[in-house]
């Protein structure tokens, strides 16, 4: 699925307009349920992050949704349950207005499942592979 469509998708908006000072300002409107938060990109360099983030961030939260669903299924539910539970997961994620680094220590417990399953993703390197994701389709953003 191409930006555009995903914006549309989810009722976001991109809205390029010339800047007073000549650059080229990119408006980002995220449209929730009770407000929208405007995110501004003045030169270049921010157009291509934000592309990196916004543009290629759907595709690897998508990842992390098919994993944790696989995961469930792995244990045992039924792939339906699973897919409800991870879907419900990701929008109650999405309502919280807090750091993630809040969230995560607001959940994890001492010695508890949650620190049990965290040391394995950071055992997997898998906040250094989304940190290399972002960067690679930033970098890519600027070549194209």
């Amino acid at each position: 699925m191409r930006l555009e469509n995903f914006l549309a998708l989810t009722h976001t908006s991109l809205i390029n307009e010339p800047c007073v000072n000549g650059f080229e300002n990119i408006v980002f409107e995220a449209q929730r349920v009770k407000r929208g938060d405007l995110f501004f990109a003045f030169d270049d360099k921010e157009i291509d992050i934000a592309t990196a983030l916004a543009g290629s961030g759907p595709a690897f939260l998508a990842l992390v949704a098919e994993a944790i669903s696989d995961g469930g299924v792995l244990c045992g539910l039924n792939r339906e349950l699973s897919y409800k539970l991870t879907k419900g997961l990701f929008r109650s994620f999405s309502a919280i207005d807090k750091k993630p680094a809040d969230i995560k220590d607001s959940v994890m417990s001492p010695a508890g499942t949650t620190a049990s399953g965290y040391e394995v993703l950071e055992e997997g390197s898998v906040r250094n592979s989304f940190i290399k994701a972002i960067k690679s389709a930033y970098e890519k953003s600027q070549k194209i």
